[in-house]
């Protein structure tokens, strides 16, 4: 028989060994999307990406932010114009589309309301998954209650987004958790005052299918236009090219060069074969 030592050693180390699986089952169940963690910024490893800590109102939980793998990437590049099957508004509701960089910003495409303060339709180009939903509430400045709505698109890093959205989808407003609180701020002479980035992840990952209503607009309250972008792997394109036919010809058939000052001559309207050019910027 063995001394007693050995049995001693032999039970400390199978002690020790169970105390070691215990921590890694629990771990893994909780390493999930949605699932609490500990520390805002902890990373962890999973099959097909990386989770980050986040901090979610007043909870701590794993977020997938990870991109796809090159390949897969260049997978979904090349897929764009399947995935995307829908047009994002109808062309009967707009008067013009114009290129962002000839506005304002060169991410977007801007869509001017056809018939102002009358709110249209907007729709899911691609099923996708709520990731961003940022909150601008009304100034003197600027009286109108808005919010920014960034989607991904289902199996890929490919993204659509609307900006100046005045009436979200009711489930789509309430994954915004912190109310008539902004997440964008601004004084009422229009200058920024605060941005809360921690606000702007959704409490619930909304999930649209591909011409689905995500909200009404009418747009800015002034001009009367709001924003549509789209990213494929990465990259800010044309937001009609990846449409299918016939809508994207129907709404590229809108372009048409800005608006001038009220001091300048008037300009056209949409332009036939104006071009859908000058997009690029990063996010």
């Amino acid at each position: 028989m063995p001394p007693r030592s050995v049995h001693r050693t032999l039970a400390l180390l199978l002690i020790s060994m169970l105390s070691l699986l215990v921590p890694i089952g629990q771990a893994s169940a909780a390493n999930k999307v949605g699932g609490t963690c500990a520390k805002a910024g902890q990373t962890v490893g999973i099959p097909n990406g990386t989770l980050t800590c986040v901090q979610v109102g007043r909870k701590l939980v794993w977020r997938n932010l990870s991109s796809p793998s090159t390949a897969q990437g260049a997978a979904c590049s090349r897929q764009a114009s399947t995935h995307f099957t829908h047009a994002p508004f109808d062309a009967a509701d707009v008067a013009r589309i114009t290129n962002g960089e000839e506005t304002n910003d060169p991410r977007f495409a801007y869509v001017w309301v056809r018939s102002p303060y009358t709110p249209i339709p907007i729709y899911a180009p691609a099923d996708g998954t709520l990731i961003t939903i940022r909150h601008l509430t009304a100034t003197k400045f600027f009286p109108s209650d808005d919010y920014q709505l960034v989607f991904r698109t289902a199996g890929c890093n490919d993204v659509f987004r609307f900006n100046h959205v005045t009436h979200p989808r009711a489930d789509i407003r309430a994954a915004y958790q912190f109310g008539d609180q902004c997440s964008s701020c601004f004084d009422d002479s229009g200058n920024p005052t605060a941005r809360y980035l921690e606000r702007e992840t959704p409490g619930t990952a909304v999930k649209v299918k591909a011409g689905s209503l995500i909200g009404h607009t009418s747009g800015t309250p002034t001009a009367h236009d709001f924003d549509f972008a789209v990213q494929v792997n990465g990259k800010t394109v044309c937001p009609m090219s990846v449409l299918p036919e016939p809508q994207r010809t129907a709404l590229m058939n809108l372009l048409g060069p800005g608006p001038k000052a009220a001091n300048q001559p008037a300009v056209p309207g949409p332009v036939p074969g104006y071009g859908c050019t000058g997009y690029g910027a990063a996010n």
